[in-house]
């Protein structure tokens, strides 16, 4: 616990001051505490702080209330205080977010930084803490909120004047300096987690088709590295034989009836797939999953959508299928008491679904809207089409490996984020940009009961999507919820 003395100001959402003078304030790990001369004590979960702005020797936090806590006077204080709360509170949203794994050998190293975004916009810079985990590279800036960049979406970097410059798949760029000595160890570190990831993508490539020579299995694991999505024309490429081993994979693992469904409503070429190997090898599994998009220049057509579909488990050998567990429950793993799911844990996740009335049943087929309700009939050029899917698959690449291929968190409505057992989403659905993008796109999920409902309901989603105009709305199956959509 740190103790400050300063003063604060209360305002609430419609600008009317609630409280305010000169007060004792404790930042702990995860809280702080006002302690006002007069009035009311004031206790704020850090996590309850959506947003944190400073300047002129001031700091506003705006709290999930949305009133905002305005903080002065705090003197020579003024720069440790602001320090400590942003580490502290960054800390927290690590494990909101999701980001349990193993920190990699070389981490926790101070670095000035600059980010600059796919629009070539630079949008934060300043003194930062880099740590490397074992899939991903968390940006810790001393007054902004982190950054998390997966490792498998790192397109290059590279040692430059005494910096390392990282670019990603996205068209981001992050410039680190004032390494001093901890440059070349920590460039080090980030290759050796890249090669890693790597190897064991080549390693489960050539599990699925052992006859690939290993010139080929190295070119293919460059964009399917760590579960990330490769398009078809990609992996054909190089290896026609591969994509149509893939396929037949999808049946070992119970869903190429699924697949081939989708594929005759999609554009064929477009169609991408990503496997996922297990941190801990046969203890964890493995990861397959599809994207299958599915539109055309007539907007009448059902449509405007992306399906969806994952599988994991343990592959074996020849036609052994994966096992999955579907045992219907989410449960935090000892030592992980808040439920985040780590690198380790993400390939054996329980994968089983909850229906309308709560109980496990199953898998689920998951759909995302590709353009706006709105603009899609304007959409009179199928290669503009083509471009807005493209962009797309980076997105939701980089999203389902942000959150490590978790499906609660994008498909719970709401109301249910503020059960006890869901508060951990709430919390990284605020502070995630992947979740929101994926919660935001997310038109609904198909449950898998038999074959012909799922078809139907399938057929029923994608006809929706094309009837309503309101991008907020989702689908839901007629029977659920009393009929209501």
């Amino acid at each position: 616990m740190t103790h400050f003395t300063l003063s604060f100001s209360l305002i609430d959402p419609n600008g009317k001051e609630l409280n305010s003078g000169e007060c004792e304030a404790d930042l702990e790990e995860d809280s702080l505490s006002i302690q006002p001369e007069s009035g009311d004590a004031l206790f704020i979960s850090l996590r309850d702080i959506l947003a944190i702005s400073a300047g002129d020797y001031k700091i506003n936090l705006l709290l999930s209330s949305y009133e905002n806590l305005n903080l002065s006077k705090l003197g020579y204080s003024y720069e440790d205080f602001l320090r400590i709360l942003n580490e502290q509170r960054n800390n927290l949203l690590l494990k909101d977010i999701l980001v349990t794994e193993k920190l990699a050998k070389k981490s926790d190293v101070e670095a000035n930084f600059a980010y600059t975004d796919e629009s070539n916009q630079r949008k934060q810079e300043g003194k930062c803490t880099l740590r490397l985990y074992e899939t991903s590279l968390v940006v810790m800036p001393e007054k902004a909120e982190i950054m998390r960049i997966p490792i498998s979406d790192i397109s290059g970097f590279s040692k430059k004047d005494y910096t390392l410059v990282i670019n990603t798949e996205l068209g981001e760029k992050l410039v680190f300096s004032m390494m001093g000595a901890q440059l070349d160890p920590f460039t080090k570190a980030l290759s050796d987690a890249d090669n890693k990831l790597q190897l064991k993508v080549q390693s489960l490539l050539k599990e699925i088709l052992p006859e690939m020579d290993p010139a080929t299995v190295k070119k293919v694991a460059k964009f399917m590295k760590e579960g990330k999505l490769a398009r078809r024309s990609d992996i054909e490429s190089v290896s026609p034989m591969l994509w149509t081993a893939l396929e037949k994979r999808l049946g070992t693992i119970g869903i190429k009836e699924e697949y081939d469904f989708l594929k005759s409503l999609s554009q064929q070429e477009k169609i991408c797939m990503g496997i996922k190997r297990g941190l801990m090898g046969e203890l964890t599994g493995d990861y397959f999953w599809f994207f299958v998009p599915i539109y055309s220049t007539d907007s009448k057509k059902p449509g405007n959508a992306v399906a969806m579909e994952a599988s994991s488990g343990t592959i074996t050998s020849g036609e052994e299928a994966f096992s999955e567990d579907t045992s219907g429950e989410e449960t935090p793993s000892e030592g992980n008491p808040g439920g985040g799911i780590s690198g380790e844990e993400a390939a054996s996740e329980d994968t089983s679904e909850e229906g309308a009335s709560g109980e496990g049943v199953g898998r689920a087929t998951y759909f995302f809207r590709i353009v706006s309700r709105n603009d899609y009939p304007e959409y009179k050029n199928i290669e503009d089409l083509h471009r807005e899917f493209d962009d797309l698959t980076k997105k939701i690449s980089r999203c389902m490996i942000d959150i490590n291929f978790r499906r609660e968190p994008i498909y719970l409505p709401d109301e249910r984020l503020d059960e006890p057992k869901y508060l951990k989403y709430k919390f990284a659905v605020l502070r995630s940009p992947s979740l929101r993008i994926l919660r935001t796109r997310f038109i609904g999920r198909v449950i898998h009961t038999s074959s012909e409902q799922w078809k139907k309901d399938v057929t029923d989603l994608l006809k929706f999507n094309v009837s309503v105009k309101d991008d907020s709305v989702r689908w839901k199956k007629e029977t659920d919820q009393g009929g209501e959509r």
